[in-house]
């Protein structure tokens, strides 16, 4: 396994990280289905808009309020 292994810099690692965290719907099915888990857990949060936030708060992690994005 460790042939097919590629190790990346620290400079890489942290921008995969980066975009993970901010990683948003990238098309109009999966903006549709991304609302309707929001809407399901919590209508009120329009704040919620990554991925991640999503799954913390499916997973009952605190997610602190923000800005939502116009």
């Amino acid at each position: 396994m460790k042939k097919h292994c590629v190790q990346h810099n620290t400079e890489k690692i942290a921008q995969w990280n980066q975009n993970f965290l901010h990683r948003k719907p990238a098309s109009p099915e999966e903006e549709t289905h991304f609302l309707e888990q929001r809407n399901r857990l919590t209508p009120e949060r329009k704040d919620i808009e990554t991925w991640v936030d999503l799954l913390d708060l499916d997973e009952g992690r605190d997610v602190p309020l923000k800005n939502p994005t116009p």
